[in-house]
């Protein structure tokens, strides 16, 4: 999780009660995180943990940002969108093809 690295996070899916799950699962690992979120030991005691916050939205619509502070973001990572892109839809634009991160400042 990008929150126990001091990083605010925020994850977007369609589902209202897969958003209830992560905001649930996420507070339990901001509270006891699971050793598979760090690359070694010594990386547990990172100090700042940042936040992790779940929104219902439509990945190719804007209206959930408003959710998310309203903010630019400075890297976005579709994951589950790129590869249903890649092997359902292929007539998307290549910025939704790719699984690569988006930096889009």
């Amino acid at each position: 999780m990008l929150a126990l690295h001091g990083i605010d996070a925020y994850g977007l899916e369609v589902s209202q009660k897969a958003v209830e799950a992560g905001n649930a699962y996420a507070q339990i690992q901001l509270s006891q995180p699971s050793p598979s979120n760090f690359g070694s030991a010594a990386g547990k005691n990172l100090g700042h943990r940042g936040t992790i916050k779940f929104v219902v939205g439509d990945f190719f619509k804007t209206d959930w940002e408003i959710d998310c502070g309203g903010a630019p973001f400075d890297l976005i990572y579709d994951y589950t969108v790129s590869m249903l892109c890649f092997r359902h839809v292929p007539m998307l634009t290549p910025s939704h093809s790719s699984s690569a991160p988006y930096f889009p400042r």
